[in-house]
């Protein structure tokens, strides 16, 4: 497995790791940081001795001149001032370019997911569990409150709290070797009871993740338009109401209960901490009494003790730093899978893909999706000619939209192989042949883009050709409900953008129709078309294919569709069951023969021409 194999970096804590991403990301404000943390860290104790000395010198100094009390007093009484302001100016310059560096780190672990994320060409590693969840906690570089946006200068912040400490530390060493360490087993012991404590109320949100994100849904019912009408129609207000108050008060019970429990023990952690600062601080003054230390170290030694108190308990910073970094974690876990998965590519580029002008051949092809056991194609023989047309037919689960999933590319065959022109795409560059290849799928996308930009994505080499845009739209029968939208080709189909609207469900099909024909313009030349007209009246269904067979460029045309009319209008059809090509022809011959497709096509004829029963 990949995670046997995986380099040392990958197994530091994830404040570590995320250090190095922040290093990586921007080295020059890394190492402003850096002197930044040191400079403020060296601070509190520099203040502390600064005013011990002061106070040294008052008491030294010959008090029956002014002149020489001045001279004592004013260079000491100066660098307190400066020490004080660099105190008060240097945080606001720390978290600033710790901010900076949040976001750059931000944008480097939103760049490496995508870019491992896009990596495969194929689509089977997004069916995976352990991608999918790898990829949930990686996709928090969203600026969410944990997200590395805040866990950075938090990180930043913990960092130099604790250098503080630890030089405050290093001044009681002066005093003796075993108070300062005292001190700092106190408060490493409290700190750890703290984070447990902390972490453990976290797990028990984690535990109620369920109701909460039950709760969450139904709170989205009642205030989105999303369910509005059902909600309202079947009179569901009360019921949803009353759904989300279960739904909270269970998780939150819990989550209160174990919180409860974490402070109670907190305070019995604190005692030991309260205890030994007591001790020290006693034998301070014990010393300064019985003339061991002076007036001046006593007064460093117990601000060195108070510095120590930088060293707090698990705070809000705290929680950022530890959860903030572990999307850094995911991210590297998930890089690792992929690479697994997706090895790198041969040291020898592979030829690019046959520009098809023969024909594509599935040649016992077999298929099953990962994780599963059931065979989608078993056995599969087609032969589709170069710029033809084919009609896929067949009941749900009949491999249809398989098929032209693997004829594109998105997934590999379990067995058998696809050829084009004679060539195994195995062999190919898959990257080049998926250049070839349009697809209109069911679950088109609904890009938050402008009209044109949502067209110019099928070529977006041709993006600035907005004739081709309209014309692509003209033949998808768009064009009309464009010029209706307030900002024409510019329109952003949102509703929520400020110069957004949106489309309706048919106009929506016309447009990844339009996309898919761009495509074709901008050099694809095979076009699949998965229920392309599913929410098109029959008329403008008719309109689009007669565009469709008028095309100046004669692409390869796999037609799925439920609607016989439409299928019949291919060259060839297959009949697809279980995997496999049970039947295959054109129309004419298939409804000529007792075949199921002739069946199926005259049953659903008579659903349009014989009146409904009892109708008069």
């Amino acid at each position: 497995m990949f995670s046997k194999t995986r380099p040392w970096h990958r197994r530091l804590p994830p404040q570590l790791r995320l250090a190095g991403t922040v290093a990586a990301a921007a080295p020059g404000y890394s190492g402003l940081l850096g002197v930044l943390l040191l400079s403020a860290a060296v601070l509190p104790a520099a203040v502390a001795v600064t005013v011990g000395s002061l106070v040294t010198a008052v008491l030294e100094a010959d008090r029956t001149s002014p002149e020489s009390l001045f001279s004592a007093v004013l260079p000491l009484f100066c660098a307190i001032v400066v020490l004080v302001l660099l105190q008060q100016t240097l945080p606001p310059f720390q978290e600033t370019v710790g901010e900076l560096l949040g976001a750059r780190s931000m944008a480097s672990l939103g760049g490496r997911v995508m870019r491992a994320t896009m990596a495969p060409s194929g689509i089977d590693h997004l069916a995976r569990t352990s991608v999918r969840e790898r990829l949930a906690s990686a996709r928090h570089f969203a600026p969410t409150d944990y997200a590395p946006l805040f866990a950075v200068p938090a990180l930043a912040t913990v960092a130099g709290t604790t250098l503080a400490a630890l030089v405050s530390a290093a001044v009681l060493f002066a005093f003796t070797w075993w108070v300062p360490l005292l001190l700092i087993l106190s408060r490493a012991v409290a700190r750890e009871a703290s984070r447990r404590s902390i972490l453990s109320a976290h797990a028990a949100d984690s535990e109620q993740k369920g109701a909460l994100r039950r709760a969450d849904y139904l709170r989205e019912l009642a205030t989105t338009p999303r369910a509005a009408k059902e909600l309202r129609v079947f009179g569901l207000g009360a019921w949803v109401v009353r759904g989300f108050d279960t739904a909270w008060v269970s998780a939150m019970r819990g989550i209160w209960a174990q919180r409860g429990s974490g402070r109670r023990s907190l305070i019995l952690v604190l005692v030991p901490t309260l205890v030994a600062d007591l001790v020290v601080l006693g034998l301070l003054a014990s010393s300064a009494v019985g003339g061991q230390i002076s007036p001046g170290q006593f007064t460093t030694f117990v601000l060195a003790v108070l510095g120590l108190g930088s060293l707090p308990l698990m705070s809000t910073q705290d929680i950022y730093a530890e959860y903030g970094s572990r999307p850094i974690s995911a991210a590297g876990e998930l890089e690792d899978e992929l690479r697994a998965i997706d090895p790198a590519p041969p040291a020898r580029p592979l030829p690019p893909a046959p520009a098809l002008s023969r024909e594509i051949r599935f040649e016992e092809v077999s298929f099953r999706y990962p994780g599963t056991e059931r065979e989608v194609l078993a056995g599969l023989d087609l032969t589709i000619p170069a710029g033809g047309s084919l009609g896929l037919v067949g009941l749900n689960g009949a491999g249809k939209t398989t098929l032209v999933k693997l004829l594109a590319g998105l997934h590999r065959p379990t067995s058998g192989r696809i050829t084009v022109d004679g060539t195994d795409l195995r062999g190919a560059d898959p990257r080049s042949w998926q250049s070839t290849v349009a697809a209109v799928f069911q679950d088109f996308v609904r890009f938050d883009l402008s009209v044109a930009d949502n067209i110019a994505l099928g070529a977006p080499a041709l993006r600035e050709d907005r004739a081709a845009i309209v014309r692509a739209a003209e033949q998808a029968g768009l064009a009309e409900a464009v010029e209706g939208l307030p900002h024409g080709w510019d329109t952003v189909l949102n509703r929520l953008h400020s110069k957004g609207a949106e489309l309706s469900g048919g106009q929506w099909q016309r447009l990844a129709l339009a996309r898919g024909l761009f495509a074709v313009r901008g050099g694809a030349r095979v076009l699949i078309l998965d229920e392309p007209t599913a929410s098109l009246d029959v008329r403008a269904e008719a309109d689009f294919f007669n565009h469709l067979l008028g095309l100046e460029t004669d692409p390869t045309i796999i037609l799925i569709s439920h609607r016989f009319a439409t299928v019949r209008r291919a060259d060839t059809i297959a009949v697809l069951e279980d995997g496999r090509v049970r039947e295959h022809g054109t129309h004419d011959d298939l409804c000529g023969r007792d075949t199921r497709y002739g069946s199926l096509f005259r049953l659903q004829a008579a659903a349009f021409t014989s009146p409904p029963e009892g109708a008069r």
